[in-house]
C-alpha cells in the first residue's frame, strides 16, 4: 500500500471523527474575526495577533485589513488558539497511528481486513470489501501496532462520543 493511500484513509477518519470539532474551530474564528469589526467599528477581511494574519475565508493577502485583533478578544482568541493546536496534535497522532497499523497492508483489502469495522464505515474506498480475516490480522504479535492503533481508537473514539452530544 502506498503512503498516499495511508494519508487518505487517515484523512478520511479524521474528517469522519472530527469533522463537528473542525467546524465549531470554523465557526469561532469567524466569530472572532465578526466581533473583532465591531469592536474596532470598521469593516475588516481579517486581524492580525501575535504578528500572523487570520483572515476571512476567499481574501487575497494584499487585500487584507491589517487591524489588529482588539484587546478584549484576546483571551478568546488564546483560547480557539489552544483548541487548534489540541486538534491539529490529535490529527497528526491519528496520522502516525494509521501509518503504523498500515504499513503491513499491501492493498486495500488487506487495510480493509486490518482496521475495526467502525473505522472501515468512515473510508469510502475500502466499504465494497468483504472482511476475508479477522479484524487487525496484521498486527498479531506486533505490540507497537497495537498500541498505535489503541491510541488512535482513545482519540477518535472520544469525538464520535462528543460529535453524539453537539
Amino acid at each position: 500500500m502506498h503512503a498516499d493511500q495511508s494519508r487518505t484513509i487517515a484523512d478520511r477518519m479524521i474528517v469522519g471523527f472530527m469533522m463537528s470539532k473542525i467546524q465549531s474551530l470554523v465557526e469561532e474564528i469567524a466569530d472572532i474575526r465578526w466581533d473583532n469589526q465591531l469592536a474596532h467599528n470598521q469593516s475588516a477581511h481579517g486581524f492580525t495577533y501575535m504578528g500572523k494574519v487570520y483572515l476571512s475565508p476567499g481574501t487575497p493577502p494584499k487585500m487584507a485589513s491589517k487591524l489588529p485583533l482588539h484587546e478584549s478578544l484576546h483571551q478568546r482568541m488564546e483560547t480557539y488558539l489552544a483548541a487548534q493546536l489540541k486538534l491539529d496534535s490529535e490529527k497528526t497522532k491519528i496520522r502516525q497511528c494509521m501509518q503504523a497499523v498500515l504499513r503491513p497492508c499491501n492493498t486495500l483489502q488487506d487495510a480493509r481486513d486490518n482496521l475495526p469495522e467502525h473505522l472501515v464505515e468512515k473510508v469510502y474506498e475500502l466499504i465494497g470489501y468483504p472482511r476475508t480475516r479477522e479484524p487487525m490480522y496484521a498486527l498479531q504479535g506486533n505490540d507497537v501496532g497495537k498500541k498505535a492503533l489503541d491510541r488512535m481508537l482513545f482519540i477518535l473514539d472520544y469525538h464520535y462520543i462528543q460529535k453524539l452530544f453537539i
